[in-house]
């Protein structure tokens, strides 16, 4: 007689020895069944993650205000001046800005050439943290997977020309080469030398197409020096000493040729000064801003609508992780000092779309976590099961709520290109066309795109306010008293379709309020570059003023 334990968890007694044969064959049945239906998981969510990035490069409207403004420094200068400073307080990689360039040169102009590449990284970025997390076990690769496909910022990224993807690409390879090169020196592989030898020579390449990226060498560096030391690996530490030198040196002369015309940008640090840690913290106030941009951070740009639970989570996958395997867990977290320190230096900011190169790392742990948090309080795999599905079902449902309305039955929406066609059908030489500050880049775009040359006034006052009026800016109204009084008849004006969250009234609310004291809107177009507004003044005081 012989005590079992069957697949299901239950204790058998069987007499036989054929009853334990067929036993132990029905265990791996039901194992298997559960090995082929986690791949198909596995693929379906690759798969989905894919189709939905082609799906919304393809569906997508026109650029928007950010892209427009990167796109006008890519598509109206020749591949020769791609060196030259950005104007419209834009900072890219130069490697990034090449690529596009050329991608342009092959297959022409438009949006989705323009938007190509980075969607092309999204890809393989998905791809990368496949290949990185399917060591950790099918469970948390179906977490980490599932997680990252469901962050609406990382498929709305992998569709706009930003450099955010390469960023998050560059990332998760960095540190896929570090972790190989701990592996292979850890089981004195010949070859290892080798494997340091590539990572140096990628790091070098990556710079030029992450800036940001030398955050993530800066950590694996470190890391891996330490590792040598105690490895007493003195080729290893003399070679990660050159490499260091090297990686140094291509980011000093990529500031050198290009970069250093775009540290000076005033406004972006100003527009960034939220993100920048305040050191050494001497109030309450400093103090909180350590957590509070922490779980921030899993809500933008990671997209955890939890972010609460996110960040309690990804401290569970610390701890996960760092029993799994120790340097893996030293090497996803090393960069964290040095994003820290330049934050507190005011020389990169801790915050939004800035630090999507995190996210890849943020997702993980968050996998991590989920499994982690339920080996503990459950200990049959079936409960462990369930329970880390129902963790994930509550993070990414809300997210996935937003791929519907966003992706796949996102709102036809007129654009760029429409807006300027409208324009040449219905207006005429004689009309002054008002832009707002925010609207004057994407609306510039277009207007050269197309080869069309309007009567156009900007606005760089718009969002001020001054003491002639209570909600515009003395610069706005001689501005639109330019309009009313110039105009014989007609006048156009493009003003941002942004609604202000704290109440206050948009920009389009306090240029109709004056106008209408003037004049009468005839039309109302409402794009995704900004509302076009048509206004007829044929009231006396339009003349009388």
């Amino acid at each position: 007689m012989v005590i079992r334990k069957s697949c299901k968890g239950q204790w058998m007694c069987v007499c036989e020895t054929s009853d334990v044969v067929a036993l132990e064959r029905e265990c791996a049945d039901s194992q298997s069944r559960w090995q082929r239906f986690g791949t198909v998981m596995v693929w379906a969510v690759l798969l989905y993650g894919f189709v939905a990035r082609l799906f919304g490069l393809l569906t997508r409207e026109s650029l928007w205000l950010d892209e427009t403004a990167i796109a006008h420094n890519i598509v109206f200068r020749s591949i020769t001046q791609m060196h030259e400073p950005l104007v419209y307080n834009q900072s890219a990689p130069l490697g990034f800005l090449y690529l596009i360039k050329l991608n342009t040169l092959v297959f022409g102009v438009s949006d989705i050439t323009l938007r190509l590449l980075p969607c092309l990284f999204g890809i393989a970025l998905l791809w990368v943290m496949y290949q990185f997390t399917k060591q950790f076990g099918r469970l948390v690769l179906l977490a980490v997977l599932l997680v990252f496909t469901a962050s609406y910022f990382q498929l709305e990224y992998s569709i706009q020309i930003k450099q955010y993807t390469c960023d998050g690409f560059m990332a998760m390879l960095a540190i896929i080469f570090a972790c190989r090169c701990v592996e292979r020196f850890q089981q004195r592989d010949p070859q290892a030398m080798r494997h340091l030898i590539w990572l140096g020579v990628f790091g070098v390449i990556s710079t030029w197409f992450s800036f940001v990226n030398i955050i993530i060498l800066a950590g694996i560096g470190l890391t891996l020096l330490i590792f040598f030391f105690m490895q007493r690996e003195k080729r290893a530490v003399i070679g990660m000493f050159i490499i260091g030198g090297l990686w140094l040196l291509s980011l000093g002369l990529h500031y050198a040729v290009f970069l250093s015309s775009q540290d000076g940008n005033d406004f972006l640090k100003e527009y960034w000064v939220n993100g920048f840690a305040p050191f050494p913290p001497i109030s309450l106030s400093d103090l909180k801003w350590y957590p509070a941009k922490y779980f921030y951070a899993f809500s933008d740009p990671a997209g955890f609508k939890l972010r609460y639970a996110a960040g309690v989570l990804a401290v569970f996958g610390v701890v996960g992780l760092w029993r799994w395997n120790r340097w893996q867990c030293v090497m996803v977290l090393s960069c964290l000092p040095f994003v820290f320190l330049l934050s507190a230096m005011k020389m990169y900011p801790f915050l939004g779309r800035v630090i999507q190169y995190l996210v890849p790392l943020f997702v993980l742990l968050v996998g991590f976590g989920i499994v982690a948090f339920s080996r503990l309080l459950f200990k049959r795999t079936v409960s462990q099961t369930i329970f880390a599905a129902v963790l994930i079902l509550m993070l990414i449902v809300p997210s996935v709520s937003e791929h519907t309305s966003r992706i796949w039955l996102r709102p036809a929406q007129s654009d760029g290109h429409d807006t300027i066609t409208r324009l040449q059908l219905h207006s005429d030489a004689s009309q002054l066309i008002y832009t707002d500050r925010h609207t004057r880049i994407g609306f510039e775009y277009f207007a050269t795109l197309h080869g069309v040359e309007l009567n156009v006034l900007h606005d760089d006052y718009s969002y001020e306010t001054g003491a002639q009026n209570q909600t515009l800016h003395e610069q706005t109204v001689l501005k639109l008293q330019q309009i009313i009084n110039q105009t014989t008849n007609e006048a156009w004006l493009l003003v941002e379709n942004y609604q202000p969250t704290d109440g206050s009234p948009s920009i389009e609310t306090r240029l109709t309020a004056y106008l209408n004291l003037y004049g009468k809107m005839v039309d109302r177009y409402p794009t995704k570059l900004g509302v076009l507004l048509r206004y007829r003044f044929d009231h006396p005081a339009a003349k009388d003023d």
